[in-house]
């Protein structure tokens, strides 16, 4: 499950690829279909995305700006989608279930930065096609690969957070409340 968001990058990459290569063979100007073509399949998934993930999973979509989120707030599943611009999840002060809750931030172009308590364990699988993770004080850098960093309390946390991020260039901090 972790390696399917590389898919995902890895199958558009050789798709667009094969598209460029058929426009440079048949001398055609591809990007006349290709960019409406593009257009119209993101309004399809955002149309079709939330039935996908069903009812438990709560998505929010952002063209362009910022997204805050305070801390106090009950965390639930949920995927935040922010096109261009930053994402900052101040997680500090909100209430955890038990076990673990999913969080998935999708974007273009962006930082995320997410601040969680000391007692919720943390895994983070960030995609794209360049990522620089940093999960407190731990920093990997991707390129055409995922950053997959997990924190020392994951497995024994009573409360664990799973962040998948997907953007085509982004930052990620995590760090701990004070």
């Amino acid at each position: 499950m972790a390696k399917k968001p590389a898919l995902w990058v890895g199958g558009a990459m050789i798709a667009l690829g094969i598209i460029l290569f058929i426009g440079t063979l048949t001398r055609v100007n591809i990007w006349l279909y290709v960019w409406p073509s593009l257009i119209i399949l993101l309004g399809v998934l955002l149309l079709v995305r939330p039935r996908m993930l069903g009812s438990q999973t709560n998505v929010d979509f952002h063209l362009l700006g910022d997204v805050n989120l305070g801390s106090d707030w009950p965390v639930h599943s949920q995927e935040i989608w922010n096109v261009i611009g930053d994402t900052v999840l101040d997680l500090s002060r909100a209430d955890f279930p038990e076990g673990e809750t999913n969080l998935r931030v999708m974007g273009f172009v962006g930082d995320v930065k997410v601040r969680l308590p000391e007692a919720v364990g943390v895994k983070l699988n960030a995609t794209g096609l360049v990522v620089d993770g940093n999960l407190f004080g731990m920093k990997d850098t991707g390129i055409f690969t995922p950053v997959q960093l997990e924190s020392d309390n994951y497995a024994s946390a009573a409360q664990r957070v799973n962040i998948e991020t997907g953007y085509f260039i982004h930052e990620i901090n995590l760090e701990r409340s004070l």
